[in-house]
């Protein structure tokens, strides 16, 4: 109860600190007592070294994780398992602290570089043990806008959904969502070739496998791992772009390599010859979660000539550690929503005239 006071009076004060008129400008950070620093400091140590054991270490034996997007996670063996494989850069500031016997609480803002400004905001509470300050809670959220569904699938261009078998991934397609896959085309040199559904007049889903009509050198690799592929899958997504060599070379300065942009081509079987622009697929930031980008230049656009009678109608993503994704994801601009899952997968909602039907 003394921790939830002191919370709160550290809002009231904070909030008046801030004053009228100060929307947009960053909260000033305050240097915390050597006890409290030595939290936040801990804290970016494991979390930068993705140890989940020390990160765990750092709460109380009952600690508490609130994270944005995620369910609460409660004592310090199920953080330990919650925050395996986590972490990444981290930078944390206080903007108000108090303590008082033997609790405390530290809220303040977190951002992935030095001197970048703040992606998130926390409110710490402390317990002292043993003469040490131990996380009692964690509660933190994002500070990117409220997610937008509508923006996210104006700006999917198509989805991959890879295949180890073109056919057999058309026929089970056909028996899930009631529509047969219009036949792409081959992808020269590539080593694939696809075929095609529309999701929207400007949206698509690519079946994506090996073509056993191209020769293969030795050593050679398909995208996607389509080379050890044993089921189809969501294995990534590209996101409409324009000057891709700019974004590339913007998101490399905020941190994220999106690769070489490069250039490709197919021939769709009545023979027109589309040609695109993309950043390099094979560059998998965040296990696919986080697209690549590509620009049609003067070619149609592929869902115009689609097998009609599917619409996307929500994307959104899982990963062990949604948080450093989100990042990647809010820095590009890009409003898919990330949620704490095993491992990386992207999930797409279509509608159908056989009902909703759910693709990973």
């Amino acid at each position: 109860m003394r921790c939830a006071v002191l919370v709160v009076g550290a809002m009231l004060r904070l909030s008046a600190a801030l004053g009228a008129g100060s929307e947009g400008v960053p909260v000033p950070s305050v240097e915390l007592p050597p006890g409290l620093a030595r939290v936040l400091a801990d804290y970016e140590s494991a979390w930068r070294a993705h140890d989940a054991a020390a990160l765990a270490n750092l709460f109380s034996e009952d600690g508490l994780v609130l994270s944005n997007g995620t369910p609460p996670v409660r004592g310090r063996a199920a953080i330990r398992r919650a925050y395996a494989g986590a972490g990444g850069p981290l930078v944390l500031r206080a903007f108000a602290y108090a303590a008082e016997g033997s609790t405390g609480y530290i809220v303040g803002g977190f951002s992935r570089q030095p001197g970048e400004p703040d992606v998130g905001k926390f409110t710490l509470t402390l317990r002292k043990e043993g003469g040490r300050w131990m996380i009692a809670s964690d509660m933190d959220n994002s500070n990117r806008s409220a997610w937008n569904p509508e923006a996210l699938l104006k700006r999917v261009d198509h989805l991959v959904y890879a295949a180890p078998d073109l056919e057999e991934a058309i026929a089970d397609l056909e028996k899930r969502l009631g529509v047969r896959a219009t036949p792409g085309g081959r992808h020269p040199g590539r080593g694939t070739r696809n075929a095609l559904i529309a999701l929207s007049h400007s949206s698509y889903l690519e079946i994506l496998a090996p073509d056993p009509d191209q020769p293969r050198r030795p050593g050679d690799s398909l995208w996607f791992g389509l080379d050890a592929l044993k089921t189809p899958r969501l294995a990534a997504w590209a996101a409409r772009g324009t000057d891709l060599e700019r974004l590339a070379a913007e998101a490399e300065r905020r941190g994220t390599r999106l690769g070489k942009v490069m250039s490709g081509s197919r021939s769709r079987p009545d023979g027109v010859l589309l040609s695109w622009t993309l950043t390099d697929p094979t560059v998998l930031v965040g296990g696919g979660i986080v697209p690549f980008f590509i620009d049609w230049g003067d070619s149609p656009h592929p869902a115009g000539t689609a097998a009609p009678g599917a619409t996307l109608i929500r994307l959104r993503a899982e990963h062990p550690d949604p948080k450093s994704v989100q990042d990647v994801l809010d820095r590009l601009g890009v409003e898919l929503r990330v949620e704490r899952g095993p491992a990386p997968a992207l999930i797409a909602t279509i509608r159908t005239a056989r009902g909703d039907v759910e693709l990973r």
